[in-house]
């Protein structure tokens, strides 16, 4: 199962940990990387974030690799999209 979170609400994760494999960050997600680092229930999670969605957050490059998040484009999220079934995304 992939996740598409949208909004910087990890609590929103909470009832999908032990079924998901994938969490990408979209939009103002992409603020929760700290957040999600510091939570011990994603560590098996893979995490990827929207290269362009990143690129305007303004955030320091050093949360990237502290924390083992993949930057990906557009056309690499589709892709996932498509490989893990369900999807589901959270607004």
């Amino acid at each position: 199962m992939l996740i598409q979170l949208f909004k910087n609400d990890i609590n929103a994760l909470l009832p999908y940990i032990g079924e998901v494999s994938q969490i990408i960050l979209l939009q103002d997600a992409v603020f929760s990387i700290p957040a999600i680092k510091n939570n011990h229930i994603f560590a098996n999670i893979s995490i990827a974030v929207i290269a362009s969605d990143w690129a305007t957050s303004g955030l320091p490059k050093e949360i990237l690799t502290e924390s083992d998040v993949t930057l990906i484009e557009d056309v690499e999220w589709v892709a996932l999209c498509i490989a893990h079934q369900p999807v589901i995304s959270i607004q």
